[in-house]
């Protein structure tokens, strides 16, 4: 789809995503990481960020300075909801060996 933000040179690429049942959609984006200028890592509210992907965002935060997290799929009527989600991941990121935590607000 055209788009005048891509028009500078811009490319977005959508990677398979972590712990599917495929082992080659993992792999090949771990092997993107150090291809990329920026991050928007999605991860479910439920379960919230598992170990893989705490892998993953440690590795982009590597790799870049500046990333964002989206917590997707939250259910805002759910008695934790997204909110709970967000919680826990902030704690998760924020301990020192996530070296992204700090670039995320």
């Amino acid at each position: 789809m055209p788009s005048p933000l891509l028009s500078s040179g811009m490319c977005f690429v959508d990677t398979p995503g972590l712990g599917s049942v495929f082992t080659g959609n993992t792999a090949t984006t771990q092997a993107f990481i150090p291809h990329i200028d920026a991050a928007l890592v999605v991860v479910g509210a439920d379960p919230p960020i598992a170990g893989e992907e705490l892998t993953l965002v440690e590795a982009v935060g590597k790799e870049v300075s500046g990333s964002n997290l989206v917590i997707n799929k939250g259910r805002p009527h759910h008695r934790s909801g997204a909110g709970g989600a967000a919680k826990f991941t902030r704690e998760i990121l924020e301990k020192p060996a996530s070296q992204m935590a700090r670039s995320l607000r």
